[in-house]
């Protein structure tokens, strides 16, 4: 069975500005890595939310192309959702045929 990467997502990664907020926390901005990146975002987990929808996506598996940018608590977007990598994605098989990165949605709004 062939999987196609039948969305476009966004790359974005974390970066310092060199500034310090009101606490003394270094201040990051997000930087765009890569742009209509092609990728497949399929669902793992869904829990109730209190969203028009009722359903959100919390879990995620995205599936990039080999040699994809992409680390570690970077930000993927995909339309108006974005899930945050956790953990390095991974070589799936070991074949260096695909990515595969683990996503937590990243609520917007609340």
């Amino acid at each position: 069975m062939r999987v196609g990467l039948i969305h476009r997502v966004d790359i974005y990664r974390a970066s310092p500005t060199g500034s310090e907020d009101s606490w003394g926390v270094p201040a990051e901005t997000s930087l765009l890595v890569a742009a209509a990146i092609p990728a497949l975002v399929q669902p793992r987990a869904a829990g109730e939310q209190p969203m028009p929808s009722g359903i959100e996506i919390t879990d995620a598996l995205i599936v990039l192309p080999w040699g994809s940018d992409v680390r570690a608590d970077d930000l993927i977007v995909l339309g108006s959702d974005s899930w945050r990598v956790v953990g390095d994605p991974l070589n799936a098989g070991g074949a260096g045929h695909h990515l595969e990165a683990s996503g937590k949605r990243v609520s917007v709004g609340g």
